[in-house]
């Protein structure tokens, strides 16, 4: 009787590559990620590409394979480490174009940037199946309704290597309980607000690089653009700002707000001059809101926004 592969038995381990496409040493202490929620985080991308010849019968001949990628879409929670020391899923958010500065024993921060990338190796057990990852980047999304647990989500692509079966590995996993969106100290444009929910795109673009010289025809990826957003959900109140007037004039706010509140445990992100895009009204409970969507720029490059775990 073949083995059964159940759903919720996955390890995943990641870390950043000094070599372009070459994985480093992966350790199931130090590396290894507490993933949630999808239980089939991974997926093969394979390019299938059709020719149909002209010939009487109508019988399909095979398919060429094409290009091949690995695709992670795993679902990851805020959950810390000691302050000054990088949360489990750091080397993913540099793949996703972010700069990491360690401030010892004080905070990790997160800023974007335009170059020198840092791509991300990462090997998942599927219960069965050992998928390898390399050359990998990508983008998240971070969002959480007040009171709720905060949830990261990955799109994270790589290079392709055949998958193997293989036992899942003992690993040391997180223990810290993940954050609670709740006592954010929440400001826009330096008035508090009533934040009914979040949520932040990083809005990183990844583009592949086609090379008939190069194996599997792809010489690799690489990340060309960004355009980071968010939307805040804020209940109505005539006491804050007038927003129509804002939209209107293109009047930036500075908008920041906290996510947990233990030390080691929390995170702040931080954007400066975001430009609000529309506001359309909703309803929370009775309540009206504005749901307000924005454009995460800057007239300082790189400098849009800053993720500050402490």
């Amino acid at each position: 009787m073949p083995a059964v592969s159940v759903g919720r038995r996955i390890a995943a381990v990641a870390k950043n590559e000094t070599t372009y496409g070459t994985a480093p040493s992966l350790s199931q202490t130090a590396d290894a990620i507490l993933l949630y929620t999808n239980m089939n985080p991974v997926a093969t991308d394979t390019r299938m590409i059709d020719i149909v010849p002209l010939r009487e019968s109508l019988t399909k001949l095979k398919s060429i394979v094409g290009r091949q990628l690995v695709r992670f879409t795993g679902v990851t929670f805020l959950q810390g480490a000691a302050a000054g020391t990088p949360w489990r899923f750091g080397p993913l958010l540099r793949a996703c174009g972010l700069k990491e500065t360690v401030n010892a024993a004080s905070s990790v921060v997160y800023d974007p940037r335009s170059s020198s990338f840092e791509s991300v190796a990462m090997n998942f057990w599927l219960d069965g199946f050992k998928h390898i990852v390399t050359g990998a980047y990508g983008t998240f999304t971070m969002e959480a309704a007040a009171g709720e647990g905060v949830q990261v989500t990955w799109d994270v692509t790589g290079l392709y290597t055949e998958p193997t079966v293989d036992a899942i590995p003992t690993q040391t996993l997180e223990t810290i309980q993940p954050v609670t969106f709740e006592s954010a100290a929440g400001w826009i444009a330096g008035q508090g607000v009533i934040i009914k929910s979040f949520r932040f795109a990083m809005g990183t673009v990844v583009s592949e690089r086609p090379d008939a010289n190069s194996a599997n025809a792809l010489k690799g990826l690489r990340i060309t653009d960004r355009d980071p957003r968010l939307d805040i959900t804020v209940e109505v109140d005539t006491d804050f700002r007038n927003y129509f007037a804002d939209l209107n004039a293109a009047t930036t706010h500075s908008v920041s707000f906290q996510l947990g509140t233990a030390s080691g445990n929390r995170m702040v992100l931080e954007a400066g001059q975001a430009q609000l895009l529309s506001m359309p009204y909703g309803e929370n409970a009775g309540l009206r809101t504005f749901d307000l969507s924005y454009k995460i720029q800057h007239t300082t490059n790189d400098t849009e926004v800053k993720l500050t775990f402490n």
